[in-house]
């Protein structure tokens, strides 16, 4: 890993499993949620889609780290927001932690020169364009988790 993975690989890190500047991070936020709120929905969204959405882009930054072309995913395709009711809150942190575990492996695996490559397939941006945008996207959807939460503790 060069100076530049070991960044990106403390950042998901950070955001993930640490403190952030921005509050609590992703586990211990979402390990405070109560399975009963996991499901309800707000609008068109719940926690848990938002976390089968966010599984869906890990997986997609890990396969193409991967180099794999065969992997695609479209934006506002149903792919993109996978149907997660039947999974429980602890089935979703699981997958969760797992996409973590293998992220991480795979930013130790790419090399500096590798994230300059174009993203495999039809893609017009870089792996490192993909990684940070995929951290960006993490946070994103933490902060509507944790706005969600607060939204149904409160009985809206």
């Amino acid at each position: 890993m060069s100076g530049n993975t070991d960044w990106l690989a403390n950042q998901f890190e950070t955001m993930f499993a640490a403190k952030p500047w921005y509050g609590k991070g992703m586990l211990e936020s979402l390990e405070a949620i109560p399975e009963e709120r996991w499901q309800r929905a707000v609008g068109h969204q719940s926690i848990a889609r938002l976390v089968g959405h966010m599984l869906m882009w890990r997986r997609f930054l890990i396969e193409k780290l991967r180099n794999n072309d065969d992997f695609v995913l479209q934006y506002f395709s149903p792919e993109e927001w996978p149907e997660v009711s039947h999974l429980s809150a602890g089935e979703l942190l699981q997958e969760l932690k797992a996409s973590q575990a293998e992220l991480l492996e795979e930013l130790e695996r790419v090399s500096e020169l590798a994230l300059e490559e174009k993203v495999p397939s039809k893609y017009d941006y870089t792996k490192r364009t993909l990684v940070n945008g995929v951290l960006q996207h993490d946070i994103y959807h933490l902060g509507q988790i944790n706005l969600l939460n607060a939204q149904i503790g409160k009985g809206k």
